[in-house]
């Protein structure tokens, strides 16, 4: 069994730090503050702090009064906390890093995590069995996409460190304060407001924790990692390859990544080819440089809230499990080093390029109008390119509008934020500009190719 030491690299430039985090790379600056000793390794860590002020805030509005007062003990004191950190603007160009789910629309992640149901018994169970079986190197496990942190919990049985990944920074202090034995009572709107108590461990795991990031940007150095486990992740993942490309990045020579969850479509493949299923997974796998394990398609119970009220079905789905080795690292990405190299100063070569709309992933921006107790309200909805719909702001609708259209597949990256900076009404700066571009890429709204032929470049 390995150490269990983490080595860790900066998620936008790629520098190395080996095993002491700075609380700011010396490179390209972006911060890593930690909240309740949760850090937030992000792109824009300033954002999911001002999503927990904000999500705070709005509470006493959002949630039944007994989820209101749970809520509001646990994460008083990290709010407390940021009182300390500076306040950083919050721009249009920030809007994906602030898209986080409700409150209560996460609350069954807890339940079933943390209340020994027999969904939760049964995945346990199959993953250390997994383990066993295929991953004789056991220094440091990353869950991605880890929900309410149970599996984290069940790996630091095998593993010295367990590290659990997920972007909202709430919903990750919630599943600490379980995993370090503290207690929760919370109604499930899911179930009819049913009102179930959870509590952590008595002994809490030594080597787990949490960290605020994004499975399409780790912060782990390459080859530090020698499990990686994705959890109902490829499938709501907009560009499923990018995870499969970090996945590959971070673990060491031979090691594993285990994956369960639904059948899940890359953002190349056309519209009509379907979702890829076990009989893809072989070919899938072995582009990514993974030698296949084993693939099996495994019956499995998904957010079964049966045992809560008679009323509710059970629920379960056909799922993929495969176990994955690492056979060899891939070779660099150009725009990943690109995006990379702007950010470390080291040139400009992505604003060169040409970001493009993917071809059959339609992004859809619906004005209209809500009408309620208030009187009728102006309503902007954005249907992405997964396909899941979100309520924006009215500001947020035209700035996308401005950005989508002049991404027309002719234009460089420069000439894109010309286009869209010009018509802005707060400052767009280039670092914000390519920050979003690249955040974009990696939720499957756009590809980015190389540079125009010279003589084709417009002045």
């Amino acid at each position: 069994m390995g150490n269990g030491d983490i080595s860790w690299s900066c998620v936008r430039c790629g520098r190395a730090f080996g095993a002491a985090r700075p609380d700011a790379c010396v490179v390209c600056g972006t911060e890593a503050p930690s909240i309740l000793g949760i850090p937030i390794l992000t792109f824009r860590p300033h954002v999911s702090i001002d999503a927990l002020r904000t999500q705070l805030a709005t509470v006493p509005d959002a949630a039944q009064p007994v989820n209101r007062e749970a809520v509001k003990r646990v994460l008083d004191p990290a709010l407390a906390q940021t009182e300390g950190l500076p306040r950083r603007p919050i721009g249009t160009s920030d809007f994906m890093a602030t898209r986080m789910a409700g409150w209560e629309d996460r609350f069954t992640y807890l339940y079933i995590d943390w209340t020994d149901t027999e969904e939760f018994r049964a995945d346990r169970a199959f993953v250390l069995d997994a383990v066993l079986r295929h991953c004789p190197d056991r220094s440091v496990a990353a869950v991605l996409g880890c929900g309410a942190g149970g599996l984290v919990a069940s790996l630091a049985t095998a593993f010295p460190a367990s590290l659990g990944l997920d972007v909202s920074l709430p919903h990750l202090l919630l599943a600490d304060h379980l995993l370090r034995g503290g207690a929760l009572s919370l109604q499930l709107p899911q179930a009819r407001w049913r009102q179930v108590s959870m509590r952590g461990p008595t002994t809490p795991p030594r080597g787990a924790g949490f960290i605020v990031a994004d499975a399409a940007a780790l912060p782990f150095a390459p080859g530090s990692i020698s499990l990686v486990v994705t959890q109902y992740l490829l499938d709501i993942a907009g560009a499923p390859t990018f995870i499969a490309r970090e996945i590959n990045r971070v673990l060491s020579p031979g090691g594993v990544w285990l994956n369960l969850g639904l059948p899940f479509r890359r953002s190349s493949d056309p519209p009509d080819a379907g979702l890829l299923t076990c009989d893809d997974m072989p070919a899938f796998l072995d582009d990514l440089a993974f030698d296949a394990l084993e693939i099996r398609r495994r019956r499995a119970m998904f957010h079964d809230l049966s045992a809560l009220d008679e009323w509710l079905p059970a629920s379960v789905h056909s799922t993929i499990f495969f176990a994955a080795k690492k056979r060899g690292d891939l070779a660099p990405d150009p725009v990943a080093r690109a995006f990379e190299g702007h950010a470390a100063r080291r040139g400009t070569a992505i604003l060169d390029m040409i970001p493009r709309l993917i071809a059959g992933r339609r992004i859809h921006l619906l004005e209209g109008w809500s009408f309620g107790p208030g009187g009728a309200k102006p309503r902007v909805e954005l249907i992405a390119a997964s396909g899941k719909s979100m309520s924006i702001p009215g500001p947020l609708g035209a700035f996308l509008r401005r950005l989508l259209s002049s991404i027309d597949g002719e234009r460089t990256a420069r000439e894109v934020l010309a286009a869209v900076g010009s018509a802005s009404d707060d400052a767009l700066t280039e670092d914000d500009f390519v920050v979003l571009l690249r955040t974009l890429m990696l939720r499957g709204w756009l590809e980015i190719g190389q540079t125009r032929p010279s003589a084709q470049r417009q002045p």
